[in-house]
């Protein structure tokens, strides 16, 4: 990701979760740099969050509190998913 550029993240859920956070950081399971992304999750079928990051980050890792499920991920530059 590139600093400055807005992104989103499509995610499919079928159990809500109820809370998500999504975290920069640059390298596999590394240790989250910077809070992209936080609050409930909403109970839509496929979600999405939409977030600008101020510094560049080769990953992002997603952060879920309480019970759920997700499938299809998928990142989406220019801050939308269409």
């Amino acid at each position: 990701m590139v600093a400055g550029q807005p992104y989103a993240f499509s995610i499919e859920n079928r159990h809500p979760i109820q809370q998500t956070e999504f975290w920069g950081t640059d390298a596999k399971c590394g240790a989250g740099l910077e809070l992209l992304w936080s609050g409930p999750q909403s109970r839509e079928t496929i979600a999405c969050w939409v977030f600008t990051p101020t510094a560049a980050y080769t990953h992002v890792l997603m952060v879920w509190k309480g019970g759920g499920q997700h499938f299809g991920v998928t990142l989406c530059p220019q801050g939308t998913c269409g």
